[in-house]
Order: C-alpha cells, then sequence, then structure tokens
C-alpha cells in the first residue's frame, strides 16, 4: 500500500470492524526519537507521510554494525525501506507499527514491483468476517508454522 493511500484506507467505515490492519508499504525514513519515525511518500509530487513506532522491534533490528564494526541507526546507513507492520491507534492518532524494517538497495525496480501489487492488490483492501475465536486459531497456527519453521516466507527474506 502507498503511504498517500494509507490515510484513505482508514477512513473507511468498515476500517475498524472489516479493514485489514496488516500491511507492507514503502518510503523514506525519517528519524524522530527512539520510538518514532516519519515514513515519507516516494510517489513524485506527493509529499504524504504517515507516523510509524518501533515499540515491537528488537534493538537488533534497529541498530546495525557499520564497515568499522560500530553500532548505528539502520536509518543512518539506509535511507529508503519497505516497512512491514500492523496499523494500531496510539495516543488518539493512527500508526504503523513496524514488525519488519527491510532496506532497499534497488529503489526503481522495487516501487515497480510494489506497483504491480499494489495494481492487483486494490480491490482487495477488505477480509472476511472472523470471529474472535476463529482469529485466535489462525494467530495460534501461525505462530506454531514459525515455532516448527514451516512458514514459506522466511524472516530474514522479508
Amino acid at each position: 500500500m502507498l503511504v498517500e493511500d494509507i490515510p484513505i484506507f482508514l477512513s473507511f467505515e468498515d476500517f475498524k470492524e472489516n479493514g485489514i490492519k496488516t500491511i507492507q508499504t514503502l518510503g523514506e525514513l525519517i528519524h524522530k526519537s527512539e520510538t518514532y519515525a516519519t515514513l515519507l511518500s516516494l510517489t513524485t509530487g506527493n509529499n504524504s507521510e504517515f507516523p510509524i513506532s518501533f515499540k515491537s522491534l528488537n534493538v537488533n533490528d534497529i541498530y546495525i554494525k557499520d564497515s568499522q564494526d560500530r553500532c548505528c541507526a539502520i536509518w543512518k546507513k539506509y535511507l529508503v525501506f519497505k516497512i512491514y507492520g500492523t496499523l494500531k491507534v496510539e495516543k488518539s492518532k493512527d500508526v504503523l507499527e513496524a514488525s519488519h524494517l527491510v532496506p532497499v538497495h534497488d529503489v526503481v525496480g522495487t516501487w515497480n514491483v510494489m506497483m504491480l501489487l499494489i495494481a492487483t492488490a486494490r480491490s482487495e483492501f477488505r477480509q472476511y468476517y472472523r470471529t474472535k475465536a476463529q482469529n485466535n486459531i489462525l494467530q495460534s497456527q501461525w505462530i506454531n508454522m514459525k515455532e516448527q519453521e514451516k512458514r514459506l516466507v522466511k524472516i530474514d527474506t522479508l
């Protein structure tokens, strides 16, 4: 989902009940504090931004070693990131709580792939209604698959 589409998505009448909360986006990361940043749109001529929270990330996800074996914040080494996260409300404001930060090395190629995916995913902004019990079962299965290393996508490839 494009950064500029996130507020539109949040404005859907049934977002709280039926909207998908886990998304992936792409943008320029502007560091604000140890636990927050702003994600800027990469769309030419668009200056949209959206707040990002790092609260659920591990310290090793945020700090990496540079060429001289010193720890530095990942946003000091990279500018553009693919961000996987969950839309949440913190302090009465919408925020994307990041679960993965992936530095983008090929911005143009990644942008082109994202545009293809967005075109097919745009109509899938809704999910089927499930009860809380059904969601708990699915989450339990997902956790078990992680523990048994049976997921199709490895975490380090995201």
